[in-house]
């Protein structure tokens, strides 16, 4: 699901005919303007140099309003513009070095590296769950089969 967060294309702003180019977000270089419309997410992290508008940033902070942004101010890849004015930002890293690619490489990293008291817990259910599941069963099931008397005692 939080891989889900990161942008999957940029709609860059050709520098000689002003024209929007979709490119794969893994493109966009250092430095390019890309256009954030109202709905888009921001493709990297950058800065707004031109318009206003806010910024659904709670995929990220877990801000529950949206953050007013203007010329000046930083965004961050991977939230959305809820505003409804369009966005011009410089992107100042590149969609492997934003913020939510590293929110998502820290999320990897500790779902892989797991404690030793983890590691013994599953290891120890591995054996004890099988085993009290069957123990159950055997209770609910081999009193009836000494006869319906003996079953509706061990019932109750």
């Amino acid at each position: 699901a939080i891989a889900c967060l990161r942008p999957e294309h940029a709609n860059v702003i050709n520098p000689a005919t002003k024209d929007i180019v979709v490119l794969p977000a893994s493109a966009v270089a250092v430095g390019t303007l890309v256009s954030v419309r109202t709905g888009d997410k921001v493709p990297c992290d950058g800065i707004v140099t031109e318009g206003k508008s806010t910024i659904d940033e709670s995929s990220l902070t877990g801000e529950s309003r949206p953050v007013n942004k203007s010329p000046g101010m930083s965004v961050s890849g991977g939230t959305i513009n809820t505003g409804n004015t369009q966005l011009v930002v410089k992107i100042t890293a590149t969609s492997n070095n934003s913020a939510v690619s590293r929110l998502i490489r820290l999320v990897e990293e500790a779902q892989s590296n797991r404690s030793d008291t983890e590691k013994l817990v599953d290891s120890f259910a591995k054996v004890y769950t099988p085993i009290i599941v069957l123990a159950a069963l055997c209770m609910c099931t081999i009193p009836w089969a000494f006869g319906a008397e003996v079953g509706t005692t061990w019932a109750y």
